[in-house]
């Protein structure tokens, strides 16, 4: 799995900066392209290349973009010399993502999230959330306060269901390599609750994927799967967390649980979500 395609919201604050920053770089590294989306309420959608911006219906709008796309690039200096496009959309941003992903077919959807906000609305924004559960595609938020990314320990989280959608090993085997990380693998279970990993029915699959690289299984008691993640995650110095969402499962419950305000307000690494 390469992420040859990469997609990602732009509104110019610092968070969408970041995720811009990150992406930029796997782009690099992936020598793929960059799709930057911006989304505004005009009357017309504008599909444009940087620098060719031709709405007529606002007429400031093409020298503020232009001028706000400028200083991305100053902000981003890996944009230089790398092919990347704008799309400029109207309406729904979550609807205009999803268009993208699959005109463009896109491999990995990078957003920016507000950590220092206390509400899961604004720390993972209600664009995210929507994008994570309903996503076929991979999905990576970036903290506001995560200006590189170069991940050295990479946690999955295993809910202990069969793994559906293989290309997800693809994606985790791929940063993996990417950037010669180890890889940790765990479980979180209540009292009594655990994953024989050697029999497990995806283990044959994680081997095929993951059989060159340093890797470890774990599994962890905690009454609260949240409360175990964070815990896991700030234990082992995880860089990047990786999560499979369930449709009204693990992700979900990370998302709109009880604890969420918690989780929220302490994982400030990136989140990678994968599609089931």
């Amino acid at each position: 799995m390469e992420l040859k395609h990469i997609l990602v919201p732009v509104d110019f604050s610092d968070c969408s900066v970041n995720a811009v920053r990150v992406a930029a770089n796997l782009v690099n590294l992936y020598k793929g392209k960059l799709y930057l989306i911006h989304s505004t309420q005009l009357p017309e959608a504008q599909v444009s290349v940087i620098g060719t911006f031709t709405p007529s219906v606002v007429p400031n709008l093409n020298a503020e973009l232009e001028g706000a796309f400028d200083k991305l690039v100053e902000q981003v200096p890996d944009l230089e010399g790398l092919y990347y496009e704008v799309i400029e959309s109207r309406g729904s941003l979550v609807d205009s993502l999803f268009t993208e992903v699959q005109t463009k077919q896109i491999d990995l959807i990078v957003m920016g999230t507000r950590s220092e906000h206390d509400k899961i609305e604004k720390l993972l924004g209600t664009h995210t959330a929507e994008v994570i559960e309903a996503s076929n595609t991979a999905v990576l938020m970036i903290p506001s306060n995560q200006r590189v990314f170069n991940p050295e320990r990479i946690g999955f989280a295993m809910d202990g269901k069969s793994i559906t959608k293989v290309s997800s090993l693809g994606y985790i085997s791929s940063i993996t390599r990417m950037f010669s990380a180890k890889l940790e693998i765990f479980f979180i279970g209540k009292e009594g609750e655990f994953i024989d990993f050697e029999k497990n029915k995806g283990r044959g699959l994680m081997d095929r994927y993951f059989h060159d690289l340093d890797v470890s299984f774990t599994n962890m008691e905690d009454p609260n799967v949240n409360q175990g993640i964070l815990h896991f995650t700030k234990k082992n110095n995880i860089d990047l967390l990786v999560m499979i969402p369930r449709h009204h499962d693990l992700l979900h419950q990370l998302i709109k649980g009880s604890s969420t305000k918690y989780v929220a307000q302490h994982l400030k690494i990136p989140l990678l979500a994968l599609p089931e």
